[in-house]
């Protein structure tokens, strides 16, 4: 028969495991900020595709939408707090990001239209930003995939948001770069995973919908080039590898088929808090 861990042992075991835990989810965070980082630059060029991902995203928006504050999670270089400025002309709109090189490329994009109705903050959106009950609108666009813990950031957004405030998100789902070898891309929710979660947070959902988004490069380099550009390249699970430079050289490691041609499958979702 097996002894019983000593108490003391298993104290130290579950505060190494919680330790190690902390530290994973920290260097992972990092390797995140660094994409985005070195991406800054090169995003808004390359990141047509989550343009139109965008666009398609704010015709969920009632015409009479009345939020007097709004967070763009993931506000990345701005792009889309623009558009949100633009639609919905809040009292105050925050942009949120862990990126400080995109931020500031925000800063340059809003301050001289919207520099009094606009505050960005260089934050993660896992953490508690806003006071309870503060936000009208939470929106974010091709940002929660990169969340480490998504029912958690779920669950700090429902505390932020007013009762009846309205979360308003894309996200890629399962099917997304399926003919990449697993190897080389991060695991996605199923839309029906996502809506589970959306409810048991506490939100009823108001609209869901999936469409596709694909580009069909003229080359596979220029393929793996724009999901580099775009920051999209850190692994998150631990059988995902980073992009590197010699599968360039070998792209039948990478694509299953169809070089050159990426498909994104997005999920829209709406919900609000009662």
């Amino acid at each position: 028969m097996l002894s019983p861990m000593p108490a003391t042992s298993l104290l130290s075991l579950i505060r190494k495991n919680l330790s190690n835990g902390f530290e994973k989810h920290y260097k992972t965070q990092i390797k995140i900020k660094q994409s985005f980082n070195q991406a800054a630059q090169t995003y808004d060029q390359a990141a047509f595709i989550q343009s139109s991902i965008a666009d398609h995203l704010l015709k969920f928006l009632p015409q009479s939408i009345q939020a007097k504050t709004i967070a763009d999670f993931g506000c990345g270089t701005g792009f889309n707090t623009r558009k949100l400025l633009e639609k919905i002309k809040p009292e105050k709109l925050f942009g949120i990001d862990l990126s400080e090189q995109s931020l500031l490329l925000a800063h340059q994009a809003i301050s001289n239209n919207f520099g009094s109705q606009t505050a960005l903050i260089h934050q993660d959106f896992n953490q508690l930003i806003f006071p309870e009950n503060y936000l009208d609108l939470v929106f974010s666009n091709m940002a929660f995939q990169w969340s480490l813990d998504f029912k958690h950031t779920l669950d700090l957004i429902f505390t932020q948001l007013n009762p009846q405030g309205i979360l308003l998100f894309s996200m890629p789902i399962q099917g997304t770069f399926d003919n990449i070898q697993p190897t080389y891309k991060n695991n996605f929710y199923e839309l029906l995973s996502i809506q589970d979660l959306l409810k048991k947070t506490g939100f009823t959902l108001l609209k869901t919908s999936q469409h596709s988004f694909s580009h069909d490069f003229k080359t596979a380099y220029q393929a793996l080039k724009s999901i580099k550009n775009t920051g999209a390249q850190t692994p998150l699970n631990s059988n995902a590898q980073k992009l590197k430079k010699n599968l360039c050289k070998n792209l039948n490691y990478f694509f299953t088929d169809q070089p050159g041609f990426l498909n994104y499958q997005i999920g829209f979702f709406m919900a609000y808090k009662k």
